[in-house]
């Protein structure tokens, strides 16, 4: 298997320079085609009714070079050959307008792209999203990129998500391939964090999914039960795991 990237932003440049009234039944037809029946581009995560925010920073990922990073990345995971399937992987930078978008909520959004990927999976795409409320740098882009492709081939390998402890295993998956992660948390809190886990790990329950990885302010922001958690715990608990080789027992278990 190998991922190939399939360059969407300069159409949806031009998608975004269309009169408003023509917008909706362009997106679709590049979306869908002229049959209608199933995605044949990936780029749900970008709205087609965008204001200028969002316009803007489409045209700063175009100028940092999104696309071009994208396929250096995508070249350099490929060469580590970790699948063996022999079927191509169609990659699309999504821009997510979580400012001015109808229904698109950061940390809702942020969730379901990086945990609930099945319906892409089916397809053969993978999806990097980056968010209009978002400070991009090519660092960002590179690593963001970086990680998706990571959680593709975990998908892959070890089908979709369900407990805590599943979640926990990808993110570590992810991690272990990510030299420049830095732990920010102390060890008390590290501590404290699998403790959590320890006691949840089976759990499947949405809330407290949500809040292990984004902490009580995302809860909050989303009307969710809030479990005492900080933000980017379950993220940050992966990376410490991740370097954790003989301790690997202690955490995990």
């Amino acid at each position: 298997m190998e991922f190939e990237l399939i360059p969407v932003l300069d159409q949806i440049k031009a998608l975004y320079n269309l009169p408003l009234a023509k917008r909706f039944d362009h997106y679709l037809f590049l979306l869908q085609g002229e049959s209608k029946q199933d995605m044949i581009l990936p780029i749900a995560g970008f709205n087609p009714l965008a204001k200028q925010i969002a316009k803007d920073k489409l045209q700063r990922l175009i100028s940092l070079g999104a696309e071009e990073i994208a396929n250096e990345t995508i070249k350099i995971i490929n060469a580590k050959n970790l699948l063996s399937k022999e079927h191509n992987v169609k990659v699309a930078i999504n821009l997510i307008d979580d400012i001015e978008g109808a229904w698109s909520h950061y940390f809702a959004t942020n969730y379901k792209s990086n945990f609930d990927i099945t319906s892409l999976l089916k397809r053969n795409f993978c999806t990097p999203c980056f968010w209009t409320s978002e400070d991009l740098n090519e660092d960002i882009i590179r690593i963001r990129i970086q990680n998706y492709l990571f959680r593709y081939i975990h998908a892959v390998q070890e089908g979709s998500l369900k407990t805590l402890s599943d979640f926990v295993k990808q993110e570590v998956f992810v991690a272990s391939f990510m030299r420049d992660s830095k732990v920010k948390l102390l060890q008390s809190e590290l501590d404290r964090i699998n403790a959590f886990y320890i006691q949840h790990q089976n759990s499947k329950n949405y809330d407290l999914l949500l809040n292990f990885f984004y902490g009580d302010l995302a809860s909050e922001s989303l009307s969710l039960s809030g479990y005492g958690l900080p933000a980017n715990a379950g993220f940050i608990f992966a990376q410490y795991m991740s370097t954790q080789k003989k301790q690997s027992q202690l955490y995990l278990r």
